[in-house]
C-alpha cells in the first residue's frame, strides 16, 4: 500500500514483510518496486561427534550415587575419555556401601576392585574381622588361624603365641619328667613322706607293696605328656620287682600345683 502524507512528504511500502521508503515532492509519483527474497533453506545440523555424546552422558552421571547408571555409561563407553574417571567414580560408589565391619561385604568389594582405591583398607580390615574371630586363648584356635591366613597382618602375633605356648608346654613338659624322676627317687630309697608329698592320693595298697623288703617300683614314661592348662597327662611303664618281675601300661594324670606337678592318679591299662 502507499501511505501518504503531504505534511511528511514520505511514502511507505510494506509488501511480504518488507518496508521500502522513499522521499518524494507534492504532487510527485512515486512507483515503489521490490523483489522477493530467494528461499532459504535450512541445512540440517550435522550429527554429534561420539566425543560430544560420551561427555553429554558423562555431564548426566559424573555426580551419582547409583552405581547401575555408572555400570551403563561404562558398558557404552568401555575406553572412551571418561572411561577411567567413570571407573573411579564406581570404586567410590561401591565403598560407600560396603558394610566394614561385615567379611562378606568386604570380600565383595575385592571381588569387583582387587585393585580399587579402597582395596588396601578393605583387606587390612577383612585380616582385624578374621583375627578377632579367634579366641587368642585357645592355641589350637591360633594354630589353625597360622595354617589358614599366613599372610594374614596379624600372622605373626599368632605365629608369637604359638611359640610361647610350645616353649610354655616344653618346659612344663620337663617338668612333669622331674617329678617322675623325684617319685621313682622316693620309691628307690623308699621315702614314704616323699611319696605322699608328690603324691598325696596314693592308695595305702599301693604304699604297703613298696614297704616289702625287695620290692623295687619305678614309673618309665613311654612318651611325652599332654599337657592342657594345669592338667597333664602321660603314659608310662609301671615296674614292679615282687611277687615277680613285671611291666604294666599305666596312665599319670597330674595337675599343676602352684610351683610343681603333682600326681593324681594312676591307672593301669590291662
Amino acid at each position: 500500500r502507499c501511505l501518504s502524507d503531504w505534511s511528511s512528504d514520505v511514502c511507505s511500502s510494506d509488501l511480504a514483510g518488507r518496508s521500502l521508503t522513499r522521499r518524494f515532492e507534492p504532487g510527485q509519483t512515486v512507483r515503489l518496486s521490490w523483489k522477493p527474497d530467494p528461499m532459504v533453506v535450512q541445512k540440517p545440523l550435522p550429527p554429534a561427534s561420539p566425543e560430544a555424546v560420551e561427555t553429554q552422558e558423562w555431564q548426566q552421571v559424573e555426580h551419582a550415587s547409583d552405581p547401575d547408571r555408572v555400570r551403563d555409561f561404562l558398558a557404552k563407553h568401555p575406553n572412551g575419555t571418561h572411561a577411567e574417571p567413570a571407573r573411579s567414580l564406581l570404586d567410590n560408589i561401591f565403598w560407600t556401601h560396603t558394610s566394614k565391619t561385615d567379611l562378606q561385604s568386604l570380600r565383595a568389594y575385592l571381588r569387583e576392585f582387587a585393585s580399587g582405591a579402597h582395596a588396601t583398607e578393605a583387606n587390612s580390615q577383612i585380616d582385624l574381622l578374621v583375627w578377632k574371630a579367634v579366641d587368642q586363648s585357645d592355641v589350637e584356635q591360633v594354630r589353625k588361624f597360622v595354617q589358614e591366613n599366613p599372610n594374614n597382618r596379624y600372622a605373626k602375633d599368632a605365629r608369637g603365641i604359638v611359640d610361647r605356648f610350645n616353649a610354655r608346654q616344653e618346659l612344663l613338659g620337663k617338668q612333669v619328667l622331674d617329678t617322675l624322676n623325684n617319685l621313682n627317687l622316693a620309691f628307690d630309697k623308699k621315702q614314704e613322706s616323699k611319696v605322699k608329698a608328690l603324691w598325696p592320693n596314693a592308695s595305702e595298697m599301693f604304699l604297703k607293696q613298696l614297704r616289702l623288703a625287695g620290692q623295687k617300683i619305678s614309673i618309665q614314661p613311654l612318651e611325652s605328656a599332654k599337657i592342657r592348662g594345669d592338667a597333664a597327662t602321660i603314659r608310662c611303664g609301671l615296674n614292679t620287682m615282687l611277687p615277680r618281675p613285671a611291666s604294666q601300661n599305666a596312665y599319670l594324670k597330674l595337675r599343676y600345683a602352684g610351683d610343681q606337678w603333682i600326681i593324681d592318679d594312676l591307672k593301669v591299662v590291662q
